[in-house]
């Protein structure tokens, strides 16, 4: 009875612990989502949104955080939400029907998507996955495009970001088609920067642990090609390649490879 009761007490103890530290847990992505909801109209893309359009959205919206991996979505999911990266890191892709892989893009901390498909298609035209530990705001798309509609200043905003969007597309097709794979390597690593940089000790930081593989993914090349390229930029003191992020240090040399 004695042993019965020193195990009955230790995984007594082992269960509350584990209750604390889930409860613990709990408080704190609580905690977490009201200082996401509270600076909600801070981030740049809310901006452009009233006061009480802003209101309605906190009340209608989901957080959720992904764990690095996890899906979000998949190609021709219905489209239920639209997503609003609070914190991390996302990738889009778009697969052929043999299961190749025909585009990729990432989405950072503070980007709206997908952009193109508001007012479109009813699926998803790429899968979304989580490439760190994100957290996410998810907008019901029926509620999110009635406060679009119902206010043209958001619209006209929201059109301006798509040009933009679409500019920076337009960049990338003109990248991809380029037959130098080494040019192709840096065009897409001066798109990264202009797309996921900042300014940071007056060197560029791209702070996101994008890998060669998929740098190489992106400009349709090898590894190996990737590899090099990288090697011989680092050699030439142009960047730092790190395992959580790049760093760019002679900036000019990319602005002019995409002017």
């Amino acid at each position: 009875m004695c042993c019965f009761r020193d195990e009955f007490s230790y995984a007594g103890n082992f269960i509350a612990d584990n209750q604390r530290i889930v409860w613990g847990f709990i408080t704190m992505v609580n905690r977490d989502i009201e200082l996401f909801m509270e600076g909600l109209d801070e981030r740049p893309f809310f901006k452009k949104f009233s006061a009480e359009a802003v209101a309605q959205i906190k009340n209608m919206s989901i957080i959720r955080q992904y764990d690095k991996g996890q899906m979000l979505f998949y190609e021709q999911d219905p489209k239920n939400y639209y997503y609003f990266v609070l914190n991390g890191l996302i990738k889009l892709e778009s697969r052929s029907y043999n299961g190749e892989s025909i585009y990729a893009d990432f989405i950072t901390t503070n980007d709206f998507f997908p952009y193109g498909e508001v007012f479109g298609d009813d699926v998803y035209t790429a899968s979304a996955e989580a490439e760190t530990t994100a957290m996410m705001l998810m907008l019901p798309v029926d509620e999110f495009e009635a406060i679009v509609r119902s206010n043209p200043a958001i619209l006209l905003e929201m059109y301006k970001e798509l040009s933009q969007v679409l500019l920076y597309h337009e960049k990338r097709v003109r990248a991809v088609t380029i037959s130098s794979a080494t040019e192709r390597v840096e065009q897409m690593l001066a798109l990264w920067m202009l797309d996921m940089g900042h300014m940071k000790d007056q060197h560029v930081i791209i702070p996101y642990p994008l890998t060669i593989i998929q740098l190489a993914e992106v400009a349709g090349t090898t590894r190996e090609t990737a590899g090099k390229v990288i090697k011989r930029l680092t050699e030439e003191e142009r960047i730092n390649y790190g395992r959580k992020q790049i760093e760019i240090l002679d900036a000019d040399y990319f602005f002019e490879l995409i002017e």
